[in-house]
């Protein structure tokens, strides 16, 4: 299995499918920590720090909710690499997790010009400040099976696989399964359970 790697999640033996569709949810919805128990605060009251750490969260655990689909050979010591573009906020709370390993691997965080080229990167998060240039970024990343994710207004629903709302008080997911077959890339259903699935909306 490859750098997006897939989650195991105890399987509770003989419940109902009702109640163990909930033992599942119960258990994704530990997984995410402060990404789901912590309220999108600043949302309201401008605590770009709170909704940043809650970004954060979900964008580290996406490496282990996503999978590709084809594993390709990886070289000793080769780090899984999250490459921030355009976010200063999530990018200083991602620096924070740099080390920390990734089913056997060591996380690195990049930014701007020393990610490199996207391609080069396992998981994008792109920032509101490049949403002039999103069709750029999407067409270089293309079929890479980089996992592209971003709080742009309806960015899953252009083209890109995770994007961040803010409803309810709290930091939502919403996934495009369709983008991320496209790049080689597998979502979980367990992560599919707490998102809201949508398709690519026609330009």
């Amino acid at each position: 299995m490859d750098v997006l790697t897939r989650a195991t999640v105890p399987r509770p033996a003989r419940l109902p499918a009702r109640r163990l569709v909930r033992a599942l949810t119960r258990a994704l919805r530990n997984a995410f920590v402060a990404a789901l128990l912590v309220p999108a605060a600043s949302a309201a009251a401008q605590d770009r720090g709170l909704e940043a750490r809650v970004k954060a969260a979900y964008v580290y655990n996406f490496l282990t909710f996503v999978e590709r689909e084809r594993a390709e050979p990886v070289p000793a010591g080769a780090p899984v690499r999250i490459c921030v573009l355009g976010d200063e906020a999530i990018l200083a709370e991602l620096k924070g997790l740099t080390g920390r390993e990734v089913r056997g691997r060591k996380l690195e965080v990049v930014s701007g010009p020393e990610a490199g080229p996207p391609p080069s990167c396992h998981l994008l998060v792109i920032g509101r400040s490049e949403a002039g240039r999103l069709p750029e970024i999407l067409s270089e990343v293309s079929g890479a099976g980089v996992l592209t994710v971003s709080d742009i207004p309806r960015f899953a629903r252009g083209g890109g696989m995770i994007g961040f709302r803010t409803e309810g008080g709290r930091v939502r997911i919403e996934v495009n399964p369709a983008a991320a077959a496209a790049a080689g890339l597998k979502v979980s259903a367990k992560l599919l359970e707490v998102a809201r699935v949508v398709p690519r909306e026609r330009p």
